[in-house]
């Protein structure tokens, strides 16, 4: 569909918070779930079969970021910033939001996308339409534990029906631990535990025909604000006592 070959532009940041803030924040009031994520603007591409440009949503870019993130690095890695956030094909953006504006749409869990002279189209944040915060209002996080959730269970359906013992119960452990190794070594875990033992099935979870299994995860925090100190000292000061 082609959307009419228009700009919006606007002046003081009242402006943007009138027609830009408040309306995202309307619309997005409602919703509150750690797998959905929204980005605020809309893109100008070439269209071939029209041979024109024309308005389009954001959400294929977005996409095309976490599949460039899967590709070239893990799910774990957050798919913004100027290593992953930069996006290419894209002639114009609807709004260039500024600092302020950007942090005005962040403040209600909304990605933006803007323009920087020097790097490109560029995603910043990460952010997931959750309200309460936790480590899973994050793309990254959220990405992480659906992969290793779906690796968890492609791997545990083996164990169906098999004596629920100790040591099938080591075995399902042993068959776990390389997932999320692999997550540990590659950034996407600070550190994990796998309990599946006595101490979570017991007797009465045995006659039940169950076999639980408990995960204790710590993902990865990625780093969205650096703060860096310029400390200046005397000509005769000793770096190891200053510090």
């Amino acid at each position: 569909m082609k959307v009419s070959d228009t700009k919006y532009t606007y002046g003081q940041t009242t402006s943007f918070s009138q027609h830009i803030y408040w309306p995202l924040k309307n619309l997005y009031s409602t919703a509150n779930s750690s797998y959905s994520t929204a980005y605020a603007n809309w893109v100008k591409v070439y269209d071939a079969y029209s041979d024109s440009n024309v308005w389009v949503p954001f959400s294929g870019y977005a996409a095309a970021l976490m599949v460039n993130t899967d590709t070239n690095y893990q799910p774990w890695f957050a798919p913004a910033g100027l290593t992953r956030g930069i996006v290419t094909g894209v002639i114009d953006i609807a709004v260039n939001p500024q600092q302020k504006e950007r942090d005005l749409i962040k403040k209600v869990a909304i990605n933006s996308l803007y323009f920087s002279p020097s790097d490109g189209y560029v995603v910043l944040s990460e952010r997931i339409l959750q309200k309460k915060p936790s480590a899973l209002d994050r793309i990254h996080v959220r990405r992480l534990l659906l992969t290793l959730e779906k690796a968890t269970y492609q791997t545990a359906k083996y164990f169906i029906q098999e004596p629920n013992t100790t040591f099938t119960r080591s075995r399902l452990t042993n068959s776990l631990n390389p997932i999320f190794k692999l997550a540990l070594d590659t950034q996407g875990l600070y550190d994990y535990l796998i309990i599946c033992n006595e101490q979570n099935n017991t007797p009465t979870t045995i006659d039940n025909n169950e076999l639980h299994v408990n995960i204790y995860l710590k993902p990865v925090r990625s780093a969205e604000f650096i703060l860096i100190n310029f400390i200046t000292t005397r000509t005769d000061s000793n770096f190891t006592e200053v510090v």
